[in-house]
């Protein structure tokens, strides 16, 4: 039985309370499987797959205090990519760059 399925039939008997916290662990476990392939690549790699991608958008994130990294992640053609560096990448003019919090990675 898929997880939704397993919510709603939860939410239907259990107190409307506890109903909110079953949609939302139903929904965290449902986006995490819609999740797609990503691909670590080295900075370099990453650079020159921007440039061949039409409007790329990336989401920046910086790290750490003492040393700062720079965490980078991009799209191209439907595969997300994912690199991280010491220095901060000198991205495409034509790219449009949302800085973020922290980008999520996935051990594996």
């Amino acid at each position: 039985m898929p997880i939704f399925e397993l919510g709603l039939i939860l939410s239907n008997t259990v107190v409307p309370a506890v109903a909110g916290l079953i949609t939302a662990a139903v929904t965290k476990a449902n986006g995490i499987n819609a999740m797609g392939p990503v691909a670590w690549v080295d900075a370099d790699d990453f650079l020159r797959s921007l440039k061949r991608a039409d409007a790329p958008l990336v989401f920046h994130s910086q790290r750490g205090r003492a040393e700062i990294r720079h965490e980078y992640l991009g799209s191209c053609r439907g595969l997300l990519l994912y690199t991280k560096s010491d220095l901060p990448l000198h991205l495409p003019a034509e790219c449009e760059t949302v800085r973020v919090k922290s980008i999520w990675r996935r051990r594996v």
